[in-house]
């Protein structure tokens, strides 16, 4: 079992930053591809010895608005989406190589993350 704590606001585990990110991933991908793109995001965070605590997803769903994003210089827009989330341990300085992986390795696979 993992020890949480909770002090002046931030949630920590094991002297790491506890963080959650959540993506829309394009609703084109099919259930092995989809698998991959997952695993493939668990797989860096592992590589960064984060400690994943909880997953949900991925799900199918309509999205309230439609959602633009660029790829590949063509706009793409989307009415529906796989989204998935993840929450996590880390150290602080890992964020960026986890917003960098966002941006570089799942650019074309997210319509957006936070």
């Amino acid at each position: 079992m993992t020890n949480i704590e909770t002090t002046s606001g931030t949630t920590e585990v094991n002297d790491k930053k506890v963080y959650e990110v959540s993506v829309l991933l394009v609703p084109e991908l099919e259930t092995e591809e989809l698998s991959q793109v997952i695993d493939s995001l668990k797989g860096k965070l592992s590589a960064l010895e984060a400690e994943i605590i909880e997953e949900g997803g991925p799900t199918h769903i309509r999205l309230a608005y439609t959602v633009e994003k660029h790829i590949n210089n063509k706009i793409r827009r989307a009415d529906y989406a796989h989204v998935y989330w993840v929450k996590f341990a880390t150290e602080p300085a890992n964020i960026k190589a986890i917003e960098t992986f966002f941006k570089l390795d799942l650019n074309e696979k997210s319509l957006r993350h936070l």
